[in-house]
């Protein structure tokens, strides 16, 4: 009797584990390999194995990435995608894998603050037409209304396309009487890394009769900027968000 008991408390224990394991989807990626970021990692204590390690990213809302080392089994934890210049160390025998949580598996998931988020560049530099773009991919104009938002675009330029690229690209924000993001609520953000100059001027388009739109640029991770030109002369890259479904 006692041991037919914990069989079957083993059994409710493992379905729960399984459930609560194919509620969150981990695929291995072959792009990064051996390698361990340099900053925000957090590393487990003890013996851990590759499914626990799973789960316990799954259990943390800033967790997405985990970098798994069999040969001692090691767990660690990261709470940002992998990008292409994301600082790390070379570390033998570490297998890397990343929740999908986006959609659109094309977008890069950022678990922490909700959103999926992917960058276009075209040839035409039309307000409207990186709006219909976004739309195009189930997705729309970034709208940075939170420090969150902000955070997530900010690294992914930064770590996308590097220190010196001070990246801009077009936002969902435009002057329609006033200042309002593309889902009609007012412009209003406070960030301690962000300066706003939105000033309606348009040297390089001037006199501008299609009316302003938002662009954001990244001079660094500490340096942000959020200014404003002609709807028909903004940023030929632009960045389309769309919710996480995490």
């Amino acid at each position: 009797m006692f041991l037919e008991m914990m069989l079957l408390l083993i059994t409710i224990c493992l379905r729960g584990i399984l459930a609560e394991f194919q509620n969150f989807n981990f695929l291995k990626t072959n792009m990064y390999s051996d390698v361990l970021p340099t900053t925000e990692v957090d590393v487990m204590q003890g013996l851990v194995s590759r499914i626990h390690c799973v789960l316990l990213c799954a259990r943390q809302s800033s967790c997405q990435t985990i970098f798994y080392k069999s040969s001692e089994s090691k767990c660690f934890l990261y709470k940002y995608p992998m990008l292409e210049r994301t600082p790390v160390n070379p570390e033998t025998g570490i297998d890397v894998y990343e929740m999908q949580g986006c959609s659109n598996p094309a977008f890069s998931l950022f678990r922490e603050k909700s959103v999926c988020l992917k960058i276009f560049s075209t040839t035409n530099q039309t307000f409207s037409y990186a709006s219909t773009a976004c739309e195009h991919e189930a997705s729309e104009l970034a709208i940075l209304n939170t420090t969150e938002t902000v955070d997530a675009l900010a690294h992914y330029l930064f770590y996308t396309f590097g220190a010196d690229a001070m990246k801009a690209v077009t936002i969902g924000l435009r002057n329609l009487s006033s200042w309002q993001w593309t889902d009609g609520e007012p412009f209003s953000i406070v960030h301690p890394q962000l300066t706003t100059s939105l000033n309606s001027y348009d040297g390089n388009m001037d006199p501008c009769v299609f009316n302003f739109c938002g662009i954001f640029k990244t001079f660094s991770l500490t340096d942000l900027l959020i200014f404003d030109n002609c709807c028909h002369n903004v940023m030929s890259s632009f960045a389309c968000f769309t919710k996480a479904l995490t």
